[in-house]
């Protein structure tokens, strides 16, 4: 399966191949993105974080730009949070139904 992001402007996209969705939480791997040049800088700084085992405040600064997104997963009324990437590829998010 996969799933499409868009963000709200509709001016970031990535596309989904999902391992795994059970509970809400989506994981699987980026394999297209449209992230510009600040947003990819935050996630490669963030995967440098994961891989060295020091994660901070840099997950929060990411997900909060994200969140400035309102990236939601087309076709769906779903809104993505509590984002995650790693090594640029490998993903994990939960989902929440806008419609509730």
């Amino acid at each position: 399966m996969k799933l499409l992001l868009v963000d709200k402007n509709n001016e970031h996209k990535a596309e989904v191949l999902v391992e795994s969705f059970e509970d809400n939480l989506v994981q699987g791997i980026i394999v297209s993105h449209t992230f510009d040049k600040n947003l990819i800088q935050k996630i490669t700084e963030f995967e440098d974080l994961v891989n060295s085992f020091v994660i901070g405040e840099l997950l929060d600064e990411v997900t909060d730009q994200l969140d400035a997104y309102g990236w939601e997963v087309t076709g769906k009324d779903w809104t993505i949070y509590a984002f995650q990437v790693f090594e640029l590829k490998h993903i994990s998010f939960r989902i929440k139904n806008d419609k509730k």
